[in-house]
């Protein structure tokens, strides 16, 4: 598709110019008013035809894409799953709050956050 894109592109720019080349020779017009005519089919031509350089492109990084993550799966099965870490003794455990659910620790009387209190 990209490929087609492109050539019809430059099929477009090739043809509108040949077109102004012959209403210009064939002294039908001027250049000017042939240019307000043409332009427009010129600058189509080169949106389509950069529109389908750009979905090249897109196309190679979806490819590049799809390879990183093959590798990345590949990578991970091998060095297999993280251990989970165990809780450190040093930080207390945490509880929620049942009033405001804010984290509270799990030796607490009240609320530090909403003054509630906390039955154990």
């Amino acid at each position: 598709m990209a490929g087609f894109l492109r050539v019809a592109g430059g099929i477009i720019v090739a043809s509108s110019f040949l077109f102004l080349a012959v209403a210009v020779l064939a002294g039908g017009a001027t250049v000017i008013f042939l240019l307000g005519t043409v332009f427009p089919s010129i600058l189509a031509g080169v949106m389509v035809s950069a529109f389908g350089a750009m979905l090249e492109e897109l196309q190679q990084i979806r490819a590049s894409s799809a390879k990183q993550i093959s590798l990345l799966q590949d990578f991970v099965v091998r060095i297999g799953p993280a251990a989970p870490e165990a809780p450190s003794s040093s930080q207390p455990s945490m509880m929620a709050c049942p009033d405001c659910k804010s984290l509270q620790r799990a030796d607490a009387a009240t609320c530090s956050h909403c003054g509630f209190r906390l039955n154990r």
